[in-house]
Order: structure tokens, then sequence, then C-alpha cells
């Protein structure tokens, strides 16, 4: 059910282990005025534009930016 939300953390810490970086410092889910989402890793500048991945994997990550204040 959370295959994609797990496969993308897991290869932005991937990414963060590769670069000896902490994986203490948040990720940031963004979402735009146009709709869009975005997932950064502020510490490379990752940015990962979730709207290339489909409405259904979209939205996995939309409920977790709806429940956050």
């Amino acid at each position: 059910e959370q295959g994609f939300l797990r496969g993308t953390l897991r290869a932005m810490a991937r990414q963060r282990r590769l670069a000896q970086a902490t994986l203490q410092e948040p990720l940031v889910l963004r979402g735009l005025q146009d709709g869009r989402l975005q997932l950064i890793d502020p510490l490379h500048g990752q940015t990962i534009d979730l709207d290339s991945f489909g409405p259904s994997n979209k939205a996995v990550f939309a409920g977790l930016h709806r429940a956050t204040p």
C-alpha cells in the first residue's frame, strides 16, 4: 500500500548515506499554488516533483501534506 512512499523516502535516505550526511534533518513536503507537490531534501537541494509519478502516487503524499499543520 505504501510502496511508493517507502521507496521514495528510502531513495532520498540512500542519497544522504552516500554523501555521509545526517538522516536527522527533515525532508520538506511543499505544496505549490498550482496544486503540484514537491518533496525537497534541503541538505542536497534535491527536489522531486511528485506529480510526475501520476495521480495515485501523488495522492499518497497529498494525504501527508493535508495532515501537517
